[in-house]
């Protein structure tokens, strides 16, 4: 007899930063059934969305695989079945089969194993506009790869205010120990050379793994074109 399957009902809170939640500490906020899944579960102090937009984060979500891999590198494009780590995680705690060709990681071993330091880094990324980086326990960090050219803020901002028409820098370094609420960008500090340089080989590092060759989106587009039929990897020729 077929072992009866498991049901899942995932719940995704809207709009919510990491500290707005009772649980988290913070005392001016009631959320007394999201404090009741973490006392009865497991709440996570760094779990990030690598990519922080709607449709490539819920691709990750649904399919275990990068965007370039999955067709899903910007909203509004059809979803072909696609956070990385998450969803393999999930058949590993439930010992099912993971898909080859999915490239999240089963982190479920190491969730079990109660082993904190089983990831060093994860990569975080967008498309557009185009920036790569890396979220670590206690920096966060990215480059970006903008064509700025005189018409980039009516492109990129023609239905914000005027005061927020301007894109942008996406270069950026935050120390979290020191700077919590990320507002001290440290990408030009000359005191944190050294770690901005290893953060910038960790951000390269998870380019090469997922064959990502970091193009601007003006370029991205050129090649991809209107085509959906395929992933953008077939096509960038990597």
């Amino acid at each position: 007899m077929k072992a009866k399957q498991p049901n899942l009902i995932f719940a995704f809170s809207d709009q919510q930063s990491f500290d707005m939640l009772g649980c988290a500490g913070n005392p001016q906020l009631k959320t007394p059934n999201l404090d009741a899944f973490a006392e009865q579960g497991v709440r996570f102090e760094h779990a990030v969305a690598n990519c922080p937009v709607c449709t490539p984060c819920r691709s990750m979500l649904l399919s275990g695989r990068h965007p370039l891999h999955n067709n899903c590198f910007e909203n509004d494009r059809r979803l072909l079945i696609g956070m990385l780590d998450m969803a393999p995680t999930m058949l590993g705690l439930m010992e099912l089969d993971i898909p080859s060709n999915w490239q999240g990681q089963d982190l479920s071993s190491a969730i079990l194993g109660k082993d904190d330091d089983a990831v060093g880094s994860v990569p975080i990324f967008n498309f557009k506009p185009s920036w790569r980086g890396v979220y670590t326990r206690r920096y966060t960090f990215a480059l970006e790869n903008i064509e700025r050219t005189p018409d980039l803020h009516t492109r990129f901002g023609s239905d914000l205010p005027d005061r927020r028409k301007y894109t942008q820098n996406f270069n950026v370094f935050y120390d979290r120990t020191n700077d919590p609420l990320q507002l001290s960008n440290l990408i030009n500090s000359t005191e944190h050379i050294d770690m901005a340089w290893e953060l910038t080989q960790r951000t390269h590092e998870w380019c090469r793994i997922f064959r990502d060759p970091f193009l601007s989106y003006k370029h991205l587009t050129e090649i991809v074109g209107e085509q959906d039929e395929n992933p953008p990897i077939d096509r960038i020729g990597i």
